[in-house]
């Protein structure tokens, strides 16, 4: 993070945007510093300005902030630079989906302006990168368990614990991509939907909610 008393910037990726009044917008990131933010575009929905008009989920780049003087007032975004939109993962509806989830899972495990949260910035862009690379599901649901096996033990929670219900074949899966530090896509058939029911299965039980962006075709079979 660099900048002055009132100003910084760092890394971020956008995990969610919400108008605000008539025409600000309130941006939610995920940043390498100082973890999960929020800050205020103002007349982001009238500016003419590129960046503020269609700043969007999934974008990622060097963010610049400005601190307002009443500590009761949000970040204000001032600009961005050496921005990545993800075009692969934009126009593919499975990639679409998966990242999806991966935002969700990351805002609703991390809490705000804790810089803890920063460490989930790398994995997360890795994710949405390869996600975006990436033309098929079964590659997309790989990443998409790979990176919530990441979040998950940086969190506090293990699917590896012995607790949670999985075939030993998904076990097996799972042990590989930890050891192996990269998503893993098994040549054994339906392993990757077995493994996304499971993921998202245990993570709701942690949550005690549902997964918002999860589509029906990710979901466990009830």
């Amino acid at each position: 993070m660099t900048g002055d008393a009132s100003s910084f910037s760092q890394p971020a990726i956008v995990l969610g945007v919400r108008p605000l009044g008539e025409s600000d917008m309130v941006v939610q990131l995920l940043g390498a510093t100082t973890g999960k933010l929020s800050a205020v575009a103002r007349h982001a929905r009238s500016s003419k300005r590129r960046f503020f008009s269609s700043v969007d989920v999934f974008d990622c780049g060097t963010f610049e902030f400005e601190r307002p003087r009443s500590t009761r007032a949000l970040l204000r975004l001032q600009h961005i630079s050496n921005r990545q939109t993800f075009p692969g993962l934009r126009s593919n509806l499975s990639a679409l989906a998966h990242g999806s989830m991966c935002l969700e899972v990351t805002e609703r495990f991390s809490a705000e302006e804790d810089p803890d949260g920063g460490a989930l910035f790398r994995p997360l862009f890795a994710g949405v990168r390869a996600l975006s690379a990436a033309s098929d599901t079964p590659t997309h649901q790989a990443i998409t368990v790979y990176y919530c096996l990441r979040l998950l033990q940086s969190t506090g929670f293990s699917l590896l614990d012995g607790t949670t219900a999985m075939s030993p074949d998904c076990r097996r899966w799972f042990e590989a991509m930890v050891d192996s530090g990269a998503p893993i896509v098994p040549h054994l058939g339906g392993l990757t939907s077995e493994g996304i029911q499971t993921t998202i299965r245990w993570i709701e039980g942690i949550l005690g909610s549902a997964l918002k962006t999860t589509p029906a075709a990710l979901r466990p079979a009830t």
